[in-house]
């Protein structure tokens, strides 16, 4: 088995860039510009259709997300309850590119639903992976993994096996790791990290098996919990973000523009 590595992304000496890409994240581009006092769009001219910086004139600044997965954390909040999973819940995991199939809907929706919202009542709403009693995310931290996700009878590890399986029919029933980690970060943001391909290149890790456990001691021992903290607080869009989805957020960036990317992007 692979050691757990921690991202390079955030080495201590790359907190800034860090910082600027989580920002980039959730930065915005301006979808058409539009003469004030004026009812119809005009189209940006090409150079300037996915940039942040808008073309010289008196113009209003109409703008959407640069990433849709940007909006994934708080698409529909009043649709995104604590105990159920809903269908504003699968459709938030198109905007981070793992669409919901029909078979999905009607396990997560009807088959299952009642299941699944057993199991999240048992978890509180508030649930950490980890955090220093100190911390302002929660001081009873420190016994929620054992307690929560460490065994099989815990209700977070049969939460994390819809990922796979087979139902009492004999029919198989996974909806893989990426996705289902994605859709329970959603209900706990600060207790279940997200995993997908870029994840597991950065931490060199196969696959999700033992993720959660050598992130949860990562945050624990090697002063990854002070560091993403830092990051967060010095982030301009991030501030409200869980640590977690620092983590996710940085990493995904970095591995996905790994080369020819500037810091000075974030600039509008």
């Amino acid at each position: 088995m692979s050691p757990f590595a921690i991202p390079t992304i955030l080495a201590l000496d790359r907190t800034h860039e860090a910082v600027a890409r989580v920002d980039d994240y959730y930065s915005s581009r301006l979808a058409f510009t539009r003469p004030k006092n004026s009812e119809d769009p005009r189209p940006l001219p090409d150079e300037f259709r996915n940039s942040r910086k808008l073309p010289d004139g008196d113009y209003d600044e109409p703008t959407v997300p640069y990433f849709a997965g940007s909006c994934f954390d708080t698409l529909e909040p009043e649709n995104n309850t604590w105990d159920q999973i809903t269908s504003s819940d699968l459709a938030a995991l198109s905007l981070l590119s793992v669409p919901v199939g029909s078979d999905a809907l009607v396990e997560f929706l009807h088959r299952r639903k009642d299941r699944i919202s057993e199991l999240l009542r048992a978890i509180p709403e508030d649930a950490v992976l980890w955090a220093p009693e100190d911390s302002p995310d929660d001081g009873r931290a420190e016994a929620m993994y054992p307690t929560l996700m460490a065994h099989r009878e815990t209700p977070g590890w049969q939460l994390w096996n819809l990922r796979s399986g087979i139902d009492e029919g004999g029919r198989k029933v996974g909806f893989g790791s990426t996705r289902v980690s994605k859709l329970l970060h959603r209900k706990r943001p600060h207790l279940f990290p997200i995993w997908d391909s870029k994840v597991g290149e950065a931490v060199g890790a196969a696959n999700s098996r033992r993720f959660w456990a050598d992130l949860e001691r990562a945050l624990r021992e090697n002063g990854l919990h002070e560091q993403l903290t830092t990051i967060r607080e010095r982030s301009t869009h991030g501030k409200d973000l869980s640590l977690l989805r620092v983590f996710d957020v940085a990493v995904w960036h970095a591995q996905k523009y790994s080369s020819g990317w500037e810091p000075e992007r974030t600039e509008s």
